[in-house]
């Protein structure tokens, strides 16, 4: 009897430690933690700017202002650009445009577009667009390579109006708040 107790209680613990994790892998291992997604969606990026005159290259002595907010879908497949204004007399066009503070820089993406000029006390644009819209260096790119420039500090949004073609306000996108 003393036999079989001894050899049940040597399975049993054999059992036990074969279900415990081991150096250099083997045994059970299960955390209960479940495997990373490699699949899952990241999180939209989201950028914005205060558009002013000063921050022009030359700066424009002007009373319009304005704030732009940018967001990208989770999938890096669209990215929805929003600008409003206040004051703006002949808005003409606005851009996103590639270049560091203080510098001006081409346009890659054209928000909204006016040869006659329309006076904005409000929402300019809002509207979403795909790599399709890219143009100037990003012609052909896609939209991560417009998220880099940006990320980098390397982007724009800048109003023109019939009385400051080359912009009347512009704001440098850095993360949103």
């Amino acid at each position: 009897m003393r036999t079989i107790m001894t050899a049940l209680l040597s399975v049993g613990f054999l059992l036990s430690i074969a279900g415990c994790p081991q150096p250099g892998g083997g045994g059970n291992t299960n955390t209960n933690t479940p495997p990373p997604n490699d699949n899952a969606a990241e999180e939209p990026a989201a950028f914005s700017a205060d558009l002013s005159g000063e921050d022009e290259v030359p700066p424009v002595d002007t009373t319009v202002t304005g704030s732009a907010e940018v967001e990208f879908n989770a999938e890096g497949t669209e990215v929805t650009v929003t600008v409003t204004v206040a004051g703006a007399v002949g808005v003409t066009a606005a851009h996103i445009h590639l270049g560091a503070p203080g510098e001006n820089g081409g346009v890659v993406l054209l928000l909204f577009a006016d040869a006659e000029g329309l006076d904005v006390d409000g929402e300019l644009v809002s509207a979403t667009f795909s790599a399709e819209d890219l143009s100037g260096d990003l012609a052909g790119a896609t939209l991560d390579d417009l998220l880099d420039e940006i990320e980098a500090g390397n982007a724009y949004v800048n109003v023109h109006t019939l009385a400051n073609p080359a912009g009347e306000v512009r704001g440098q996108l850095a993360p949103a708040e």
